[in-house]
């Protein structure tokens, strides 16, 4: 486990902290007594889903149906998020045999954030697998190490570190109303509740 020092450049800080042993006579750096670290684990996360849904209906002359959702998925990569809200309401009103009022009200709101994708160097899944594995992912004070792009290696950017800053936040609101008014001209058009009620027959 040993490399010429004209191969790769090691930042003189793992030097000092005695992560690697020198031989100036030769030029070579012996990697034996690196420590290894897991850009993969720090990468990856477990990923999980929380789903909640609700509805009520109830009422005579008014009647009213409510609903809603929340979910939450985290991503198996870090700052891959997804949220979504949604809320109907719907509501009519008989006021008396020939007219009734509808009213439906929906809300929906999306947000997002995902961390750069393809092959760019700041993508984190594809970022870990080339970074040589002597590199800390973060300085003894819990800063990034290696910022902002002082690795050892072919691959220098701490992934870990740009992903906490260079992500895609997305968010999306959408409210939808609709109002109607029906009117039931004589006898001979049956009602919507007649409809439905000789359709299942």
């Amino acid at each position: 486990p040993t490399r010429r020092s004209s191969d790769l450049f090691p930042s003189h800080d793992m030097i000092s902290r005695g992560w690697l042993a020198f031989d100036p006579a030769t030029g070579v750096y012996d990697f034996s007594v690196a420590p290894t670290f897991d850009w993969q684990d720090a990468v990856y996360r477990q990923g999980a889903i929380q789903d909640v849904r609700f509805s009520a209906s109830g009422g005579t002359r008014t009647r009213f149906f409510l609903s809603g959702s929340y979910n939450h998925t985290a991503g198996h990569v870090i700052h891959s998020d997804f949220t979504r809200g949604t809320m109907r309401l719907n509501l009519d009103h008989e006021v008396n045999n020939n007219l009734r009022i509808d009213n439906s009200t929906s809300l929906s709101v999306f947000h997002q954030s995902t961390v750069p994708g393809g092959g760019a160097f700041a993508n984190p899944v594809f970022g870990s697998w080339m970074i040589v594995p002597i590199n800390p992912i973060y300085n003894a004070d819990g800063t990034y190490f290696g910022m902002p792009a002082n690795l050892f290696g072919s691959m220098i950017f701490n992934v870990v570190g740009d992903a906490s800053m260079n992500y895609n936040k997305g968010l999306t609101a959408k409210l939808v109303q609709s109002n109607s008014i029906n009117w039931k001209i004589n006898d001979y058009y049956r009602d919507w509740e007649t409809d439905r009620k000789s359709t299942r027959l």
